[in-house]
């Protein structure tokens, strides 16, 4: 049973190695029956001619010779030896007793022609032989060249009809040669329209996906040095790995864990009333079943960002507080706000139990905010890096390297959300600009918490010039977050497609159904012997329908090889070079560690004792 196109091609070959010597015989055959034809053409046209030329010559009585007598001079088929009657046109050049009955060999009666017409009739027979063996060989050169071509055509033949299609490696980077490329997969070029089109790899680990993604960011890198271009990337370095090899000085850092990191707060990317709910909502996963208790909290946490900024107490230390704060320290805070802005008002009213577990998930999904730094003198900005307001003396944009140590990365993964769609919302507003290119190198996508603004940069990206790389261990997870329709979506919005190894069965099917099908010819040769008429061969045709690439397939590749499909260019097999980049700085250079032994004293304030007295006082009534 055949599976794919690509066992389908080698069936193909198979077939027609068989197939050689029969093909070869039937044009053979088809070639010498044209020439036959058309080569009697030319002798005819060239007897025709011969004919006419000798008989407008004049003879040495100053007449001409009929026709039949021109035919019987030049005619090919009559041995010289052959005795032919001399004729009446013929005997009266010569005496009386020579009769027009008189028989007489064929090289006697051509010397009477020739001698009659002065020797002409030998150079017009002559200059008729040429002519027709140069007509007969030109047509032999170009009716065997035709032949020949629907030979090398018939063995080249696929079968391919329409849809998707198998290429070569060399056929896609072919086309895709003489095309302005930063980015490459082995041979074949991405052209940089396609890269705000979107770039989407699968691979497990293993299988080359990290590699490929570290030539990706050293291609970049060496064009915006070569033409200070600016072309930054965002990348989400999950173990982090990248970084030491490509970090240049003036790049960015943003993780609390790291000593290199930037100080940043959410009230530095605050600038619209959209922006409370919004950057609450990203730090809730909502993986449960139920999402009530993220939405509670998530609206909870709005409501402080919006109290404190009202307040102008815009900081970490007093964010860090109010999260800590009790129910009635809480409401205590927030009811500052405006009535239709304390959209928590009701929740803070639940009964004790439910309140209770509204402010466990609060606590837990921003327990990253402990870690945190400020610095007056430092204050970034997501929105105002992918503004561009960030850069080095030469003019290019610093590169923004967001760092998820693999023992911190639930604590980061809250934080990464939040700050993607910070960033994602900010290319948004910007003017729209084709030409403006801002990268965000998404790895592991599918480990990642949903983004929300993920789905609309996809679909909007391209007039904002942004050029999203996503790279998953397999679809399923990302079908889980997102849900199966807008993943689809997604997906179809992705011009470059590639598939490294894939190790899961459910998303090997998945992942497969994505390079589409194609119908094709097939071929059948069969022979068969009879009685009568003995050894005959019989050709039968037939569609069918057959994947590009099969689930069995991606499950066993080997090591750094997959398929590549791109809009416009194709589908082929592809190869990742296995080429590697050493490390020049540090991945990760860890904050001092703390314990709770080792922590300062808190610093007093007439607040923390006025809540002390409060607190005992309610405990004595």
């Amino acid at each position: 049973m055949i599976n794919s196109q690509s066992q389908l091609r080698k069936i193909y070959q198979e077939r027609q190695r068989t197939a050689l010597w029969e093909y070869y015989r039937c044009y053979l055959k088809e070639y010498a029956q044209k020439l036959f034809v058309l080569g009697s053409a030319e002798g005819l046209l060239s007897a025709w001619i011969t004919i006419q030329r000798i008989t407008r010559q004049v003879t040495i009585k100053g007449d001409h010779l009929p026709n039949a007598v021109a035919w019987n001079f030049i005619n090919p088929f009559v041995p010289s030896t052959q005795k032919m009657t001399l004729g009446t046109v013929l005997a009266k050049y010569y005496p009386a007793d020579i009769t027009p009955t008189l028989k007489i060999p064929k090289s006697i009666y051509d010397n009477c022609v020739n001698s009659v017409l002065n020797g002409q009739a030998s150079a017009i027979s002559a200059q008729g032989k040429t002519l027709f063996w140069v007509l007969f060989f030109v047509t032999a050169f170009f009716l065997g060249k035709s032949i020949y071509q629907e030979y090398r055509k018939e063995q080249q033949d696929t079968g391919f009809i329409r849809g998707s299609r198998l290429l070569t490696t060399k056929e896609v980077a072919l086309s895709t040669s003489k095309k302005k490329a930063i980015l490459h997969i082995g041979p074949v070029r991405i052209p940089t329209e396609l890269e705000s089109r979107h770039i989407l790899v699968y691979g497990a680990s293993g299988s080359g996906k990290s590699t490929l993604l570290a030539q990706m960011l050293h291609s970049i890198n060496a064009y915006v040095t070569k033409t200070k271009e600016p072309r930054p990337y965002v990348l989400i370095d999950v173990k982090p790995e990248f970084i030491g090899k490509f970090y240049k000085d003036g790049d960015i850092i943003f993780c609390p864990f790291d000593k290199r990191g930037v100080a940043w707060t959410p009230f530095n990317d605050i600038n619209d009333m959209t922006d409370y709910d919004s950057f609450a909502r990203s730090l809730f996963s909502f993986k449960g079943k139920d999402p009530f208790w993220e939405e509670a909290a998530a609206r909870i946490l709005g409501d402080i960002l919006k109290a404190l900024q009202l307040q102008d107490k815009a900081t970490l230390e007093n964010l860090r507080s109010t999260l800590h704060m009790d129910v009635d320290e809480l409401r205590c805070t927030l009811a500052v706000l405006p009535l239709e802005q304390f959209k928590s008002n009701s929740l803070l009213d639940s009964p004790d139990n439910t309140i209770q577990s509204i402010l466990a998930t609060l606590n837990v999904n921003t327990a990253v905010f402990d870690y945190l730094t400020s610095d007056p003198n430092e204050s970034f900005s997501f929105r105002k890096y992918i503004q561009g307001e960030y850069r080095r003396p030469d003019g290019t944009i610093p590169n923004l390297y967001i760092l998820s140590p693999a023992n911190k990365s639930d604590l980061m993964t809250p934080l990464i959300t939040l700050a993607t769609n910070i960033m994602m919302t900010a290319t948004l507003s910007l003017p729209p600009d084709p030409k403006r290119r801002i990268y965000f190198f998404l790895d592991e996508l599918g480990n990642m918490n949903k983004i929300q603004m993920l789905p609309d940069l996809i679909t909007k990206g391209r007039s904002y010039g942004a050029s999203i790389i996503a790279m998953s261990q397999d679809s399923g997870r990302i079908k889980e977050k997102y849900g199966p329709e807008v993943t689809q979506s997604m997906t179809n919005n992705f011009s470059t497609f590639l598939s490294l190894r894939i190790n899961e069965a459910v998303s090997a099917t998945d992942i497969a159904k994505n390079f589409g099908e194609g119908e094709f010819r097939e071929t059948h040769v069969s022979s068969q012997t009879t009685k009568n008429e003995g050894p005959t061969t019989t050709y039968s045709q037939d569609r069918k329908t057959y994947p590009v690439v099969t689930p069995s397939e991606l499950l066993n590749l080997p090591q750094f090889h997959g398929f590549l499909k791109m809009t416009e260019y194709g589908i082929c097999p592809i190869t990742v070079p296995n080429v590697h980049y050493p490390d020049r700085v540090p991945n990760f250079v860890p904050v001092p560690e703390q314990t709770i032994a080792k922590q300062p004293e808190p610093i007093k304030t007439k607040r923390d004792d006025f809540i002390a007295h409060f607190r005992k006082n309610k405990k004595e009534e």
